[in-house]
């Protein structure tokens, strides 16, 4: 069999947005074409590391540029404009130095001679004049990147273009740089200050326009009504924030996918050109546009299904869930319908509905993805398409039936399905402080310590990992000359489950390293990190798990690996050993419990989150000595959340959000359970013993308001909606039924709510 090509792809980070879609994109592209992908996470070539503490050691990663030779990589792909943000072309090209002579694509930039693949900035144009025709914006303000990144200044160069072709004046002090992150707050409020009657703002990234709605905000302004908004990427985050952010959609995960392609073309022939793709621009409603879901369900007000083929609708529904169809692992899912739609046509397939089944397509989906309402929204207009066609071949009754049940099955078990996700999420966590527990009863046990690293990482789910050791700690700083060094030590591995540990004298020429976590007989995509605790540098962890568990890996489990090292080299050298072991012992433990109670505890208020509710009041209400305990539980939501984040901003939304939680503390005994179950709603559950607990709650619950809204400060109003319901505990109680009632209860209520928030109107508190 042909040897596999090894091909890099370098990128600033292995937890971002931005970074995901293209590491995907190139995950599918080596799959595809039968080569071995090691991902190559490097940070910035050079970044200001006094801006943020946490940023400090990066250039850790960036040392991993170094390990990079034409003897280890057939071929590299780099995406260049971002890790190379803060520095000029030739200083990217330097950093380049120990692999310039093998084939190179780089993403986004053109270097010199190299290969490249990028976007045009044609959606950035049509989104500036959609400004300026549709929404008739006349003083529109560009917050561009640095000067030396390409993107920033192709796109800076876009908006000048535009703003020629209509015949409008460049105005110098509606142009600001940022950073390209969502700390670029300055570059906004620099243009606000001096143009109090700027209408719109163009971001050269997502990012960056984050900001831009935090110091909108502040200004008392509107994003979609006041000032329009446009970014640049069409990142995750452009669908999380409100209003919903217009942007220019430039599919990362195709890029990345021909990136690799034309590296394979490169290596085998030696051939070097440039590809420009296509970006296209998105309206939503932060430039005062309607949502997609608005839009769809407007369309699908006026236009009759019979209108529209299978083909069509499916299209229209994918467009809908504005994601990556296959990334998102929807693809299942619609070959299902697909199969519907054949047996409501008439033909002799064969459906299986059981729950089985339909659990096996919802275990697929990734709920990260999509918005779970517009995903129920999206296969009931399906739903409606395949009943007109079973009614047209006579299959209506028994398609009717069987679409009853899938219905049925998505109302009840949906959120369920969520709900088992976040499950999983918590025993990840609980299994990485197991994993934290293991490595350091290991510390003192020599060489079995790298053993277990490999064996417990397997256990959170790694497919292979190999751990190699410099023969002696490295200290690496920032200003200082780094050198890889040329043999490394080759302690263990694991492949499929088996873990091998190497013998203490097995050391290997750092040149082989790559070769060596591909050598068994298949394909493979590896993720490489630097392992290190601040300066001092110990060697390289190459692990292959599931691109979706990146982030993870990188945020938590690369952190545990390299305290767990600190502390294994601080046992060895006997340099203090005692009170340091002793201090990063008790941070290791106090990490673990962190991690256990981030599962059950609510980050914002300090109060149990909708799982640590769910688990303790269910565990109270099925106790054998609670059987027939008379209980209450209450529903609290905040009244206009989303009014209070869109005139003061996300900072007071949280103020109020904080402020609602310690009233509830405050009318709840300490031995009740009071937690935030979402977004702007409370849950409270107490053992009743006074008859009337319901009107003293109300009483007190509107006492409390009264007193924060007379005493804060604040503009606005703070006022809630409550809902509850009396119930008898006893094991066949299920916590389900009881939190339906109590929730229709506060349906009711909300009825009456007031509609302002203003002061000096009338508090209302709607009980």
């Amino acid at each position: 069999m042909n040897k596999r090509l090894n091909i890099g792809l370098i990128v600033p980070s292995a937890d971002n947005e931005n970074t995901a879609e293209i590491i995907s994109g190139a995950v599918k592209s080596a799959e595809a074409n039968n080569v071995n992908l090691f991902i190559i996470p490097v940070k910035y070539i050079r970044h200001d590391y006094r801006k943020k503490e946490d940023t400090t050691y990066h250039y850790q990663f960036t040392n991993l540029l170094e390990y990079i030779t034409p003897k280890c990589l057939d071929g590299v792909i780099i995406e260049s404009a971002s890790i190379g943000t803060f520095v000029n072309a030739e200083e990217i090209k330097k950093a380049m130095r120990s692999f310039i002579d093998i084939p190179i694509v780089t993403i986004a930039q053109k270097i010199d001679d190299i290969s490249s693949i990028s976007f045009n900035c044609d959606g950035l144009k049509d989104a500036i004049r959609h400004l300026i025709t549709v929404h008739r914006k006349k003083h529109i303000a560009f917050v561009s990147g640095p000067s030396s990144n390409e993107d920033s200044t192709n796109r800076y160069n876009a908006y000048r273009e535009v703003l020629r072709e209509f015949d409008i004046p460049f105005d110098k002090s509606l142009y600001a740089v940022g950073d390209l992150s969502e700390f670029s707050h300055n570059a906004v409020r620099e243009i606000m200050l001096n143009n109090p009657d700027v209408d719109a703002f163009c971001f050269a990234n997502d990012r960056m326009a984050i900001a831009g709605y935090e110091v909108i905000a502040e200004n008392g302004r509107s994003v979609g009504k006041d000032i329009a908004v446009v970014g640049y990427d069409d990142a995750v985050s452009s669908m999380k924030i409100e209003p919903k952010l217009t942007t220019v959609h430039t599919d990362m995960s195709y890029m990345a996918y021909k990136a690799l392609e034309q590296c394979i073309n490169c290596i085998k022939t030696g051939t070097r050109n440039d590809t420009v793709l296509k970006s296209q621009a998105v309206f939503r409603e932060s430039c005062g546009c309607s949502s997609l879901l608005s839009d769809f369900k407007f369309k699908f007000e006026r236009t009759a299904l019979v209108e529209y083929s299978w083909e069509e609708l499916v299209n229209d529904v994918s467009v809908l869930f504005n994601c990556d169809i296959s990334a998102a692992g929807l693809e299942p899912m619609f070959e299902y319908a697909g199969r519907l739609v054949k047996y409501a046509e008439g033909e002799n397939e064969k459906i299986d509905v059981t729950d089985e089944v339909l659990l096996s397509l919802y275990r697929k989906i990734d709920f990260d993805m999509l918005e779970f309402d517009v995903f129920l929204y999206g296969l009931g207009v399906l739903k409606k398409k395949i009943l007109d066609i079973a009614f047209d071949n006579g299959r209506y009754k028994a398609m009717g039936e069987m679409t009853e049940k899938i219905t049925k099955f998505l109302i009840c078990n949906g959120y369920e399905i969520i709900h088992k996700i976040e499950k999983r999420n918590k025993v990840r966590y609980t299994s990485t402080g197991e994993a934290v527990n293991s490595f350091i009863s290991n510390i003192d046990k020599n060489d079995s310590f790298y053993t277990s690293i490999c064996h417990n990482l397997n256990g959170l789910g790694v497919k292979s990992s190999h751990l190699f050791l410099n023969q002696q700690v490295v200290n690496c700083y920032v200003n200082g000359v780094w050198r890889r060094p040329e043999k490394m030590k080759y302690v263990c591995f694991s492949e499929e489950g088996i873990v091998q540990e190497n013998s203490v004298n097995t050391v290997v020429n750092t040149d082989e390293i790559f070769r060596l976590c591909s050598e068994s007989d298949r394909q493979h995509t590896i993720l490489i990190s630097p392992l290190y605790f601040a300066a001092e540098n110990y060697g390289i962890l190459a692990a292959e798990l599931d691109i979706r568990d990146y982030s993870y890996f990188s945020a938590v489990i690369l952190d545990q690996v390299n305290i767990a090292l600190k502390m294994k080299y601080l046992t060895e050298e006997q340099v203090k050993i005692h009170q340091k072991l002793r201090e990063n012992l008790e941070q290791m433990k106090d990490n673990n419990e962190k991690l256990t109670n981030a599962s059950i505890m609510d980050e914002l208020t300090g109060i149990m989150n909708r799982r640590g509710f769910i688990q303790s009041a269910s565990e109270i209400i099925s106790m054998p000595e609670n059987k027939g305990r008379e209980a209450l539980l209450v529903f609290i939501s905040m009244n206009n959340i989303k009014k209070v984040n869109a005139s003061f901003g996300n900072t007071e939304g949280d103020f109020a959000l904080k402020s609602i939680a310690n009233i509830i503390k405050r009318c709840f005994r300490g031995r009740d359970i009071v937690a935030r179950i979402g977004g702007d709603e409370y849950a409270a559950f107490a053992f009743v013993e006074v008859p009337d607990i319901q009107e003293i709650l109300k009483r007190r619950i509107a006492q409390y308001f009264d007193d924060l809204n007379q005493k804060s400060g604040k503009p606005y109003f703070i006022t809630v909606s409550l809902g509850m319901y009396k119930f008898n505990c006893g094991p066949k109680v299920a916590l389900s039924d009881v939190m339906k009632h109590t929730d229709e209860s506060l349906r009711e209520n909300k009825k009456n709510k007031p509609s302002g928030i203003m002061k000096p109107t009338k508090l209302s508190l709607t009980i």
